[in-house]
């Protein structure tokens, strides 16, 4: 999915455009999600048990590495 923002961090000039920017990527998660939990809904049909739902190795590797602590070098 391609997400246009009109501006780049460094390009925001005050706190209206820094808002608008980030309101336009919450759109553009919230509408990911609600599509990723579609295919949630789908895959209940398969898993019929306790043992059938867990997943332990379902996440991502993208996320292994997805740091947002005090700490993060950005």
């Amino acid at each position: 999915m391609q997400i246009d923002n009109k501006l780049r961090p460094e390009q925001c000039s005050n706190m209206d455009d820094i808002r608008a920017e980030i309101d336009l990527l919450d759109r553009a998660v919230v509408h990911l999600i609600g599509q990723r939990y579609q295919y949630v809904l789908a895959a209940a049909k398969f898993k019929t048990s306790a043992t059938a739902v867990r997943a332990p190795n379902a996440l991502p590797p993208c996320w292994h590495s997805v740091d947002s602590g005090p700490n993060r070098k950005a």
